[in-house]
């Protein structure tokens, strides 16, 4: 087997962010270069062993109303892509931007829709497509995650473990929010692919399967005034090889709508980073 030490047993685990565990890097690296789940991703098995690369997943994202005291309740679906984009930028770190788009559908019927209703005043709601392309961007090694707009060197805890559970490998990871994103924000997600692709050496990029959730503040288009509770989104996804991979309908509204976002966006590179940042590299 290619996993070495605390991986060897189906009931292992090690965990690896925050801690530079230099036993475990070259195995797990396919495991910590995640891409950046900006809004609704999936993030997270693997990005790719080569100095530079693009990943991209598929996602359907079910966002939750949660109200102080009642019980929750849908309120609309996404469907959506994360496209995310990575540099080596140092031995074992790379600098990571992504971009999320995401359309909304009927959380009954699934259909395309640009109105859902409010489940707790009734009131319809305008639900607009999701495009999340404001992400700083983060830098990410075995100490975990840097956000690429620190002015000070912060490495995050993401409180990653990776273990082996039958035929599979699975990671968990949390993931740190950027200072600026609201406080009630918390992201956690699992990602899993076969023990034979994660142990053939030939394989740089895996195709992993991903679910998670995301708790945030109500958004100003749900229309909940001055209630106390948040929103509960649940999503999974998978990583594909490329826009081809995308569901049918997503993907011909997409080239229709947005097509720039079904390209990487290596511009974002050109973004300034300070001095503490790129001391890191």
């Amino acid at each position: 087997m290619q996993l070495t030490h605390g991986l060897r047993r189906n009931t292992d685990s090690r965990r690896v962010g925050g801690v530079h565990n230099p036993d475990m890097v070259d195995t797990l690296r396919r495991l910590i270069l995640t891409g950046i789940p900006a809004a609704a991703t999936c993030a997270t098995l693997a990005e790719d062993l080569r100095d530079q690369g693009t990943a991209l997943s598929t996602y359907q994202f079910l966002v939750f109303a949660v109200l102080q005291g009642q019980r929750p309740q849908p309120v609309v679906r996404f469907e959506g892509m994360e496209y995310s984009y990575f540099r080596r930028v140092g031995a074992e770190t790379w600098r990571i931007h992504a971009h999320n788009l995401s359309y909304p559908r009927d959380v009954t019927t699934g259909r395309f829709v640009s109105t859902v209703k409010n489940p707790f005043t009734g009131e319809m709601l305008q639900v607009q497509p999701m495009r999340l392309m404001d992400d700083p961007g983060v830098l990410q090694s075995p100490k975990g995650y840097l956000q690429a707009n620190e002015t000070k060197v912060n490495w995050h805890d993401s409180h990653f473990v990776a273990r082996i559970e039958g035929d599979l490998v699975k990671a968990e990871h949390i993931r740190p929010a950027p200072e600026v994103w609201p406080t009630m924000f918390i992201e956690s997600s699992v990602s899993s692919v076969t023990k034979r692709e994660f142990d053939d050496p030939s394989i740089t990029s895996l195709m992993y399967q991903t679910s998670g959730f995301y708790i945030f503040p109500f958004p100003a288009w749900v229309r909940m005034g001055d209630k106390t509770g948040h929103m509960l989104g649940a999503w999974n996804g998978r990583k594909i090889r490329g826009p081809q991979g995308l569901p049918r309908e997503f993907l011909a509204r997409a080239r229709s709508e947005d097509a720039a976002l079904l390209e990487p966006r290596w511009g974002e590179f050109d973004r300034p980073v300070s001095e503490a940042v790129r001391s890191a590299y």
